[in-house]
């Protein structure tokens, strides 16, 4: 067998039995639970732990921001809109991480946290 052959396999094996497109948009459903929850299951496959480490950094920040505009700023009604329009862009994100996850492509890429996760999920 090729090499090729061997990593592609390795990188389509999931720890869960699930398969790996369905742990990539999972880990975009509701971050950042969804996320964590397959950080906790998934210990073997790296395409699936980039996706949910990626969206739990991500999200986690995003959210205290929405917190703190709401209590401190008593702004209530944007940050219900900016919370939905979040939830709808991780979904996206999710469906595009499912499509790409046939090629083994870490997409979607984000800029200033993608690089950091590629570099802990392969020190692992």
């Amino acid at each position: 067998m090729e090499e090729g052959l061997d990593q592609e396999y390795y990188l389509n094996r999931t720890g869960c039995g699930v398969p790996l497109n369905r742990l990539c948009a999972v880990c975009y459903a509701a971050p950042p639970l969804s996320s964590l929850g397959i950080l906790a299951l998934e210990r073997e496959n790296p395409i699936a732990r980039f996706h949910a480490l990626q969206i739990s950094l991500t999200s986690v920040p995003y959210l205290l921001n929405l917190w703190v505009w709401r209590s401190f700023f008593g702004l209530t009604w944007l940050p219900i809109v900016f919370f939905f329009a979040g939830l709808g862009w991780c979904w996206v994100a999710g469906s595009t991480a499912a499509k790409a996850s046939a090629s083994l492509a870490r997409v979607p890429y984000l800029p200033f946290v993608g690089p950091r996760v590629e570099r802990w999920i392969e020190r692992e």
